[in-house]
């Protein structure tokens, strides 16, 4: 089987537990000689896809998403390369948070929506980048950053008196946290 035939079993299998009755058709559209056929699947319980989670790799070669090293690398909004910086992150300076995509406007920018949006409810909401494999990795650092500026210059830790003595104290129980003799 090809990545469409198994994606157009994949969706008639989720339509079916949405609309949750046993299928009459198969993902071909083939009568189905099945006595369970528009019977409850589940005492009239159904289901819903709620979110689909990928990295960016996946998701450009399998849903069809802009490739990530491209000059508009987003499928969710505008931002490029050159004037709609996507690694900008303060809300009032990022103007990429102001024009996040509709759903309509990710249909716009993707004539051949991959076969997953057919489906009811599935939108660009609904998919969700995997910020282990997705996310820009300067925002550890500045996150690393705001922590410390707390532990060192606002938090009473262990009397230290001075952000010196508190910084040396972080970074002695961060130390002490990954140390294998303190796991044993």
């Amino acid at each position: 089987m090809t990545y469409p035939e198994v994606w157009a079993v994949i969706v008639w299998s989720l339509r079916a537990l949405y609309i949750g009755k046993w299928p009459e058709r198969d993902h071909n559209n083939n009568f189905l000689h099945d006595k369970r056929a528009g019977e409850w699947l589940a005492d009239g319980w159904f289901a819903a896809l709620w979110v689909k989670l990928g990295d960016l790799d996946y998701y450009w070669q399998q849903l069809r998403f802009r490739r990530y090293t491209q000059t508009e690398p987003c499928s969710w909004c505008p931002a490029n390369t050159t004037t709609m910086s996507w690694t900008a992150f303060n809300p009032r300076t990022a103007v990429w948070m102001q024009h996040l995509f509709t759903h309509q406007d990710f249909l716009d920018t993707h004539p051949h929506p991959h076969i997953l949006f057919s489906l009811p409810g599935v939108t660009i909401r609904t998919v969700w980048p995997d910020l282990m494999h997705c996310k820009y990795m300067g925002v550890d650092q500045y996150f690393t950053g705001s922590v410390l500026v707390v532990c060192c210059f606002l938090l009473d830790i262990g009397g230290c008196t001075t952000w010196q003595e508190r910084l040396k104290r972080v970074w002695a129980l961060c130390l002490q946290s990954v140390s294998y003799t303190h796991l044993t």
